[in-house]
């Protein structure tokens, strides 16, 4: 087959096509100047004579820089794979594969590039898939998923998926190459702090493959925030089992709020627990220290809440979310003080002490809700309460994630018994805790 050559003036008219070798190469558009070799062909302009000039005709490369900057880089040979890219400039398929060359720093291990495709297992059955990418790999922000599961990068079953789709075990996931490079996930760590580990153990209640309870003590915030050096999230990875994952938060207590705390140590046992809490089939019971004595004695507080500043309020407005709280008071001296049982209905935050405010009843030692009755406080204390806030959460009963249910009951702490004893109230546990139920 004869090679053809295509030439163009530099005004714009299309030259005649002439033979020349043994090979074709069609669409090239050159100036007069332009010499250049395409899979080894020979391009020169019209003026010269092909089959006779084109070997003598090598323009020096700094004439034409100064000449023609943009085709001076053009002069030397372009060496590319057959296949990869054709001379008319349209690109090859994509399964053919590209020759990198030993030391232009592109070579990649091949299981870094190469797409990921995951099972989902039977623990992490109806997890959120937002939240399956949060749990292995946090560094990639909600935005980066979204615009992967919108490009189709991220499938479930070779199918496009939504970050609140919920997996099913046996299903495959497939990750992009990008996701083994760029977002790890969050490393373990390995070896804990001996005495940290230590006083976690003691503070363990029950524990199985799937659950820890602990009786978090008064004064350990569960999360880190503003002024928060240490948490109890940051001591989660204490709690895990030997090859098993971080453990996981499933709900929360204040940071002066004691009593019993249940973390998840399995994807499964965080899902079915979060659910509980979510449907409130999870129940709890709280004692509380109160100034002043709940009217009527017995009953169920219901009132609206919202967040105004750094505090939560009573108000009548659309935002504003319903808390619901059973309650029984247990024992009171006169009508100064009261060991009030509690079992909420809802979760909102602040809730408990918040409602107990609204009723002129704050709770003993509140930094933020009791500030009305800080002299009742002080005269309390010099009778010989504890100072803190006294409001422990007694007993928890909750399904278990995979069959039967978890009943736990935290030990009233030292303090708050001390200051049941120094105002007179009884405060025995087994006579009352199937009462508040």
């Amino acid at each position: 087959m004869a090679r053809t050559i295509t030439t163009r003036k530099s005004g714009g008219n299309k030259g005649a096509r002439k033979p020349y070798g043994k090979a074709r190469v069609t669409k090239a558009r050159v100036t007069k100047l332009r010499v250049t070799k395409l899979l080894g062909g020979k391009v020169v302009s019209k003026k010269a004579k092909p089959a006779k000039h084109a070997e003598a005709f090598k323009p020096d490369s700094r004439v034409l820089a100064k000449r023609e900057p943009k085709l001076a880089p053009k002069l030397e040979p372009k060496l590319e794979p057959i296949g990869t890219r054709g001379v008319s400039g349209v690109a090859a398929h994509p399964s053919a594969a590209p020759i990198l060359s030993k030391d232009d720093g592109t070579q990649k291990n091949k299981k870094d590039l190469a797409v990921q495709q995951v099972t989902v297992g039977a623990d992490e059955a109806d997890v959120r898939l937002d939240r399956w990418f949060r749990r292995h790999y946090p560094g990639l922000s909600h935005g980066a998923l979204e615009k992967l599961l919108r490009t189709g990068q991220v499938r479930l079953d070779g199918r496009r998926a939504r970050a609140a789709q919920r997996l099913r075990a046996g299903e495959i996931l497939r990750l992009p190459p990008q996701m083994a490079m760029a977002v790890k996930p969050r490393p373990m760590r390995t070896t804990p702090d001996p005495a940290r580990a230590a006083y976690l153990r003691e503070l363990i209640l029950f524990e199985d493959a799937d659950v820890v309870a602990i009786n978090k003590p008064a004064g350990l915030a569960v999360q880190g925030g503003t002024g928060i050096r240490e948490s109890l999230d940051d001591w989660l990875p204490f709690l895990a089992r030997e090859g098993g994952g971080r453990p996981k938060l499933v709900h929360r207590l204040d940071r002066e709020t004691s009593g019993v705390l249940i973390i998840a140590r399995t994807a499964l046992a965080a899902t079915k627990l979060t659910e509980a809490f979510r449907l409130h089939t999870a129940k709890k019971v709280y004692w509380a220290l109160t100034l002043g004595v709940p009217k009527p004695l017995a009953g169920e507080m219901v009132h609206r809440l919202m967040k105004e500043g750094e505090q939560m309020v009573v108000r009548d407005h659309a935002d504003a979310q319903r808390a619901e709280t059973a309650y029984r008071v247990l024992d009171h001296a006169g009508r100064v003080a009261a060991l009030v049982a509690l079992a909420p209905k809802t979760g909102r935050t602040h809730q408990l002490r918040v409602q107990l405010a609204a009723m002129n009843c704050p709770i003993l030692g509140d930094p933020v809700y009791a500030e009305p009755k800080a002299e009742a406080a002080a005269a309390f204390h010099e009778s010989g309460a504890q100072k803190g806030m006294h409001l422990h959460a007694l007993r928890l009963t909750v399904p278990h994630p995979r069959k039967g249910v978890i009943a736990v009951e935290a030990p009233v702490p030292k303090a708050f018994r001390q200051s049941l004893s120094a105002l007179s109230l009884n405060g025995d546990t087994a006579a009352r805790v199937e009462d508040e139920a």
